[in-house]
This record gives structure tokens, C-alpha cells and sequence, in this order.
């Protein structure tokens, strides 16, 4: 099943791939900081592009990682209230 696109996967057009795309919504971007993550996004052309980063203050790999994909479910289920047009990246903190 090597290269299957799970059901629920998001496609590879609509995630935040290369370093320098995080790093233009990290210096470019506007904030919104909430308890326990801090959403920042920035508009761009073309379409609706998201990324995930927790805080190694979240320790431990395995609750890195369970944080990441809660917080990967939780845009999947609300992606169509966000515009097109912008980038996102949800980044969790402690």
C-alpha cells in the first residue's frame, strides 16, 4: 500500500511542505495565540495550505505526535471554515 492516499489523509496541495513555507508564515504571518497553541497564517495565491508544529515543551515523542495528529483531525473536520487563499500553521505549546 506504498503511496495510497488514506481516505482522510490531506492532499500534498493543501499542507505546508517546505521549510521555507513555514518560515514565510512564521516571519510574515499574523498571530492568534490560544491557550495551548498559537495559530498563525499568512495570504498567499492559490489555495488553502496548513502545517503542524508542536513544541518539544510538549514532551515526549509519542505525545508530540498524538498532539500533532488531534490537531490534524480537528482541521480536518473544520478546513472549510477557513478561506482560500491562506496559509496556516497550527503550532502547539504546553
Amino acid at each position: 500500500m506504498t503511496g495510497a492516499l488514506r481516505p482522510q489523509a490531506l492532499p500534498a496541495n493543501q499542507r505546508l511542505r517546505r521549510a521555507s513555507e513555514f518560515q514565510a508564515v512564521f516571519q510574515q504571518g499574523q498571530r492568534v495565540e490560544r491557550p495551548g497553541f498559537i495559530a498563525l497564517w499568512h495570504e498567499t495565491a492559490g489555495d488553502r495550505k496548513v502545517g503542524f508544529t508542536v513544541s518539544r515543551k510538549v514532551r515526549g515523542a509519542v505525545r508530540r505526535n498524538r498532539v500533532r495528529r488531534r490537531l490534524r483531525e480537528v482541521y480536518r473536520v473544520q478546513a472549510n471554515a477557513l478561506p482560500e487563499g491562506v496559509s496556516v500553521v497550527f503550532d502547539a505549546t504546553n
